[in-house]
């Protein structure tokens, strides 16, 4: 019975045909492919080489006819089906069929042809004949294995893609060998397994099915197996989303030149900031036997390598002092010293204006007001404790001191008979009184001598009371004042040293120079310089600190800086209870650097020693922080009881007879338990062996990768892309 539909559905370009398909199926060559009847058997492995290019062709040809296939399929299988399945339900409900016109046929298979022009490529057929036209008849299979060769070819494109892990490889070497293992599973098991069911059902309805299943199957299996593994499946959990450049700096912190070695999972915590949880699998690993026998050398290498890197970094600061006592003295000359230039360099700042003041007077009356106001100081002082200072004060405000004056006198002259022969008269003299200093010069001096009286201890011959200090006071404040109102220059002078004093002198007095100044000792002066709980800010003044010490004494400040991180090493350094000093990097590191403002301060000492550190010092400090990324193995109860498990498994003999006892369930029980446990060894080993591996950091980036989740809709939509063309073109 012939197709009541034949007229309506578009020709095949190779002529009409009972298979619906043919249109969409490539025509087999004519002459190309002709055996000679008398020829040999053909050759079953070069057919299968020179199978697979075809198949990669003919899946470009597929796709670049699959619009054009694509259309020709909706417009004309899937067009008899929905119009079958809408008469089939207009039966149901009583309803005559619908059966369009040939010309509403024609109209639909025009629309469609005219949606998908294509470039006039006619689907598949066509784009494999215009390649035919250049490059002669293909190659068409004569073997079963040339079969498996087509097919792996046109799986080829689709899944040649490299995998997330394979472009995460270090080294060409490691891209090449995951890219073969890629094109394994991606290629040559889906297209094996669908081949192997297309054959099984060739020429049968299953056929396409068995195809799609096969490729399905073979994809989702090494999607599996490649993700089947236990610790690149924790490894992916544990580093989570990492960043290009996080990996390239835990690459180069591995990698550090101190020669601290790292684990991997130290050295990928420290480049994110400890936004990572391999160290929690580090702790697990090194809690295991297995693991701890792999780690345990490794780690017991690390104090001396930490010695060794600690101990390059002080020596190129200073040589270690064989005198380390005599360096605190030392620095506080030193400071003194740089103390002293700044306060010389304020009086040389200032002179010019005190100089060019000297000769300005303050008007004698305001001078004798001070005078009048120290004599009622003394008039009122009936125990004489302000007469001391006081009228030493007065003194040296005056001077002519006061004269008294005297009255008109007749002296008698005596004869030689003891009669006055005349009287000689005197005249009367009048009080002269007291001439004050009025001139800025003698006044600023008068002062300053009682200014510096002033700031004396309390004890000695030229000791001041506090409330001679006071009376004192009451008349060098008003005496500073007229000076000042008295003297624009002086002012200026005066004004311009409250300056220097404030912005330069208190600053360096009261900061680092003038602690190491006050500095009695070594360690006072190594901790005025370097403090362990440093004021937050504090990086400028010690930077200026360091270069005025440098100045005055480079050896010494070197010696002293060196001397300070020696001492807090050797003291991070001191064993624990086990013996271990394993963690001393780490506490060194956060006992000079811990925070930003020790960071800052040491920065600051750092980069003011010339030829210095202190471009290692920031290597050296992450190196070190790193080391503390480690967790400790804490509590070593599973350790225990993991050991204890074992020992208690017993011999081959005492199994047999609990397995006789229970009828064999504890056996079965055993063999599962140990089965579980001999994996987990396994897995404890390869992440131990990884994580001291010198390349660990690359290691874990590729078993991360590699441990993705499987990617089921991944592996379903290559299998869709793999067999598109052979659906569509069929």
């Amino acid at each position: 019975m012939t197709d009541p539909w034949a007229r309506f559905t578009p020709a095949s370009p190779a002529g009409p045909g009972s298979d619906p398909w043919a249109r969409f199926t490539p025509a087999t060559p004519t002459s190309a492919t002709a055996t000679p009847a008398q020829s040999a058997p053909p050759n079953a492995a070069l057919d299968f080489v020179e199978s697979i290019p075809v198949g990669v062709a003919k899946t470009a040809a597929q796709a670049a006819g699959l619009p054009r296939d694509a259309m020709g399929l909706v417009t004309g299988p899937m067009t008899d089906a929905v119009l079958k399945a809408g008469n089939t339900v207009r039966g149901w409900l009583g309803l005559d069929p619908i059966t369009p016109t040939p010309e509403q046929r024609q109209a639909v298979v025009d629309v469609g042809r005219a949606m998908t022009p294509n470039l006039g490529v006619d689907g598949a057929v066509g784009a494999q004949r215009l390649a035919e036209g250049v490059t002669g008849p293909w190659h068409e299979p004569q073997t079963r294995a040339g079969k498996y060769g087509e097919t792996i070819g046109s799986f080829l494109v689709p899944g040649a893609l490299p995998t997330k892990a394979t472009t995460a490889a270090p080294t060409a070497a490691k891209f090449l060998k995951g890219y073969l293992a890629d094109l394994a599973g991606n290629v040559v098991v889906p297209a094996l397994a669908s081949e192997t069911a297309g054959q099984a059902t060739a020429g049968t309805k299953l056929e396409p099915i068995a195809r799609l299943a096969g490729a399905v199957a073979g994809n989702m299996g090494s999607a599996y197996v490649r993700g089947a593994s236990a610790p690149d499946n924790v490894l992916r959990r544990a580093t989570g989303d990492m960043t290009d450049a996080q990996w390239q700096a835990a690459r180069e912190l591995a990698a550090n030149p101190q020669g601290i070695k790292l684990t991997g999972p130290e050295a990928i915590s420290q480049a994110t900031g400890g936004a990572s949880a391999l160290p929690n699998v580090q702790r697990v690993v090194e809690g295991s036997v297995e693991g701890r026998a792999r780690t345990a050398p490794f780690f017991a290498q690390r104090p001396g390598q930490v010695d060794a890197a600690v101990g390059s970094f002080l020596d190129r600061i200073a040589p270690q002092s064989p005198t380390p006592s005599v360096l605190g003295p030392r620095a506080s000359d030193a400071a003194t010293r740089a103390l002293r230039d700044v306060e010389e360099a304020r009086t040389a700042a200032v002179n010019p204006l005190y100089t060019a003041a000297n000769a300005d007077r303050v008007a004698p009356d305001v001078v004798n007001g001070l005078i009048g106001n120290i004599d009622r100081q003394l008039a009122a002082d009936s125990t004489g404790i302000l007469s001391g200072p006081l009228g030493e004060l007065r003194s040296r405000l005056i001077e002519t001191p006061a004269r008294p004056g005297a009255p008109a006198t007749r002296t008698p002259v005596m004869g030689p008979n003891g009669q006055v022969i005349r009287y000689e008269a005197t005249p009367a003299v009048d009080p002269t009184p007291h001439v004050p200093i009025t001139d800025i010069e003698n006044l600023d001096r008068t002062r300053k001598y009682f200014r510096d009286r002033l700031a004396l201890p309390q004890v000695g011959a030229d000791a001041i009371t506090r409330e001679q200090a006071g009376a004192i006071s009451s008349i060098l404040e008003p005496l500073d004042t007229a000076m000042e109102q008295a003297s624009a220059k002086f002012a200026a002078g005066k004004q311009r040293y409250a300056d220097i004093t404030r912005n330069t002198v208190q600053p360096i007095a009261e900061g680092p120079v003038g602690r190491v100044a006050a500095a009695s000792d070594t360690p006072s002066a190594g901790a005025a310089l370097l403090p362990q709980n440093p004021m937050t800010g504090s990086g400028p003044e010690t930077a200026d600190a360091v270069a005025r010490l440098i100045g005055h004494d480079p050896e010494t400040t070197r010696g002293l800086v060196r001397q300070n991180l020696a001492d807090r090493y050797a003291r991070a350094a001191t064993d624990t209870q086990q013996g271990s000093r394993e963690y001393a990097g780490a506490k060194f590191r956060n006992d000079v650097a811990g925070n930003d403002a020790r960071r800052e301060v040491l920065d600051a000492v750092l980069n003011g020693i010339p030829g210095g550190p202190a471009a290692d010092a920031a290597v050296l400090l992450d190196a070190l922080q790193a080391t503390g990324r480690r967790m400790p193995i804490g509590s070593a109860t599973e350790f225990n009881r993991t050991l204890n498990a074992e020992l208690a498994d017993g011999s081959l003999t005492s199994r047999a007879g609990l397995g006789l006892r229970s009828l064999g369930t504890s056996l079965i029980t055993q063999a599962a338990d140990a089965a579980q446990r001999a994996a987990l060894r396994k897995g404890v080993s390869t992440l131990a062996d990884m994580f001291v591996n010198p390349n660990s950091v690359d290691l874990i980036r590729a078993a991360a990768a590699r441990g993705a989740p499987i990617n089921y809709a991944e592996a379903a939509g290559r299998s869709g892309a793999q067999l598109a063309p052979f659906f569509v073109g069929r």
